[in-house]
């Protein structure tokens, strides 16, 4: 699931496609997220509690590129039946804890902080760089 409509769910989506992942996309403005659909298919959710009994067995992640000012989250019906199966993944690096992580890491789940994400990329730039 990638949850937003910007850069860093449109590099989500290419991720995930190449991955081989069935996409969903939510975003408080539905109406952008068609863009990403035409370009890397999928399928637009209303809202995480209307996911069909189907996409909530296959939800493996969940990527949120929205604002932290936005408290982002996963239903706790949700969180509480994935658990350690669920990763949930941040673009956020501040706060250090959002809504979403926070309740994930109470819920047993893998968690991905953006603060991780600007390390590897940090890594890889440096690798480049000096090639």
């Amino acid at each position: 699931l990638v949850a937003g409509a910007g850069g860093a769910a449109r590099a989500a989506a290419f991720v995930g496609k190449r991955l081989g992942f069935k996409l969903l996309y939510w975003n408080r403005t539905p109406e952008k997220l068609q863009d990403l659909v035409e370009s890397f298919g999928g399928d637009v959710i209303e809202s995480l509690d209307s996911l069909t009994a189907d996409q909530r067995e296959g939800l493996r992640v969940v990527y949120s590129s929205l604002p932290a000012a936005a408290e982002f989250t996963v239903p706790e019906e949700l969180l509480s039946s994935k658990g350690k199966d669920l990763v949930l993944f941040d673009a956020n690096y501040k706060p250090f804890n959002t809504k979403m992580i926070g309740d994930g890491v109470e819920a047993g789940c893998t968690v991905i902080r953006g603060s991780e994400m600007f390390w590897w990329q940090g890594v890889k730039q440096f690798e480049l760089w000096f090639e």
